[in-house]
């Protein structure tokens, strides 16, 4: 059984010297993107904005600094190594239960109430639809947004998803500089 994670010398390629031939290899890192910015950022920072005013702008430019750099040398990590992030986490000292280092059932905790949060997503967007289009339940949006992304998931392939990625990063990033701009120019 081949370890999709051990790194092949013959697969080391050239780092792109161009502009436009980077642009090209940007596809993963988009879907990346594009699955770790959702409504946790969206309603946890506009909540704390709201509580605190900027005395806790800190916090969010803390983990705005913090994640990109855990996330890349996490990846760095295993491709140095070939090891996956939880094969990495499995090997630092602490309590074991079941063999297994305790922060990887911390982990595994946190992916299932993740799956909680995914539920919510479809409940807020399909509420939010609900309020613009008043005629359609929001039953009725939660399940068309469900059939979409298995849709999505399900009939399209890698590339699909890719430019399905990029553009939800792209609209994201829009959105956030122009919503910004709106606020600076709101008066107290």
């Amino acid at each position: 059984r081949r370890n999709p994670y051990v790194l092949d010398p013959a697969a080391i390629e050239d780092p792109p010297i161009r502009f436009t031939a980077a642009l090209q290899r940007i596809g993963p890192g988009m879907v990346l993107a594009a699955s770790i910015v959702g409504s946790g950022e969206l309603i946890a920072t506009t909540t704390l904005g709201a509580q605190a005013g900027y005395s806790a702008l800190w916090v969010v430019l803390l983990a705005c600094i913090s994640k990109p750099v855990i996330q890349a040398e996490l990846g760095r990590y295993t491709i140095a190594t070939g090891l996956t992030g939880l094969e990495a986490v499995n090997q630092l000292a602490g309590p074991r239960i079941f063999r297994v280092n305790w922060l990887v059932w911390a982990w595994a905790l946190m992916v299932g109430g993740s799956l909680l949060q995914v539920g919510a997503m479809y409940g807020g967007v399909s509420q939010v639809m609900h309020l613009l289009v008043p005629a359609v339940p929001v039953r009725v949006w939660t399940l068309a947004f469900l059939a979409a992304t298995l849709a999505l998931l399900l009939g399209g392939g890698y590339a699909r998803l890719e430019r399905v990625a990029m553009f939800k990063v792209a609209l994201f990033t829009v959105l956030t500089v122009l919503a910004a701009i709106v606020l600076t120019r709101k008066p107290q």
